[in-house]
């Protein structure tokens, strides 16, 4: 980006999320975000990087983990892709936000750690950075109805869910349950963070949305028929992440999610059910629903997958959007 005069611009820089993994697995974890209202600028080029969403992770086992998503880059600014969510009896990775720990399949075993949020290399502990660990995936439940679940990938709103075995009822959660709070851990990714309106209003959304070539979509989210079903709030979410996948026969988070796109696997204290992240697969009645992934150009963490057979959700690319005053 070349700049011309001085001044400050607001500056949202997000990395891409982490893959989901398959087979009773973690969601990846969301990339880490930058939001600044003041960053300052001067007569000089920056460069400027977008991270690519993680691979999702295939076949189960040792080897079923997601990959990490890739870092973003604004000038002297770096923020971490998000950690990889982990296949059944594997830790989630570190990354950006961290992603969430795989199933542990064996009955009164404790759970399985998600990954530590690395956020920022360059700002660490900056008020400006906003990134959160994944949550721990369940031990399998050793009575009646067994099962169990992966741990939420981390966002940068809240940490990932984690579930304990004991939770009532099993499954299927609805997205009116909740998004991510001490008291409803359902598998949920962690919650997105929501941008201010006064930085992207309604005519700016759909502006931009007409300037990329599709009036019905906006980096991912639909706008059209205009803000219904999807609310408005929805387009202002960045960085969730992913939901964990289930064992049969639980079932899982907010089931399909409600982008046609894939997403919403996490959300917002406001908006449950609208986040970014990938759904996680469930694993009633077959275990064999895929994990969904991110949604691109949020950051969004993929879902993990319920069985082997299927592969977790890839994460969703990251993004940089600069907004400067012309006048």
């Amino acid at each position: 980006l070349n700049v011309s005069g001085e001044g400050d611009i607001i500056l949202l820089l997000v990395g891409g999320g982490g893959g989901g993994g398959s087979q009773h697995a973690g969601g990846g974890g969301a990339g880490a975000l930058y939001y600044r209202e003041d960053y300052p600028v001067a007569n000089s080029s920056y460069p400027v990087t977008i991270g690519g969403g993680g691979s999702a992770g295939t076949g189960g086992g040792p080897t079923g983990s997601g990959t990490a998503g890739s870092n973003s880059v604004f000038g002297s600014v770096t923020v971490n892709g998000g950690g990889y969510g982990g296949a059944m009896d594997n830790v989630g990775g570190n990354g950006g936000c961290g992603g969430g720990g795989g199933m542990r399949p064996v009955p009164g075993s404790g759970p399985i750690s998600g990954g530590t949020a690395t956020g920022s290399p360059t700002d660490p502990g900056s008020p400006y950075v906003h990134a959160y660990n994944g949550g721990a995936g369940s031990d399998f439940e050793g009575s009646s109805p067994n099962g169990g679940i992966g741990g939420g990938g981390g966002g940068a709103g809240s940490l990932g869910s984690s579930t304990p075995d004991t939770v009532s009822p099993k499954g299927p959660w609805p997205a009116g349950t909740g998004a991510v709070s001490p008291t409803n851990n359902f598998g949920q990714g962690g919650n997105d963070y929501t941008v201010p309106t006064a930085f992207m209003p309604t005519d700016v959304v759909l502006g931009i949305a007409a300037e990329m070539g599709d009036p019905t979509s906006f980096l991912g989210v639909p706008v059209a028929p205009t803000f219904s079903p999807t609310p408005y709030g929805a387009t202002l979410l960045f960085a969730g992440g992913g939901a964990g996948g289930s064992h049969n026969p639980w079932g899982n988070f907010n089931d399909n999610g409600e982008y046609p796109t894939g997403g919403g696997g996490s959300g917002s204290p406001t908006l449950p059910g609208w986040g970014t992240g990938g759904v996680g697969g469930s694993g009633y009645p077959t275990n064999l629903d895929p994990g969904h992934p991110g949604v691109n150009f949020r950051g969004g963490g993929g879902g993990g997958s319920a069985g082997a057979s299927n592969p977790g959700g890839a994460g969703g690319h990251g993004i940089c959007i600069v907004a400067y005053p012309t006048a």
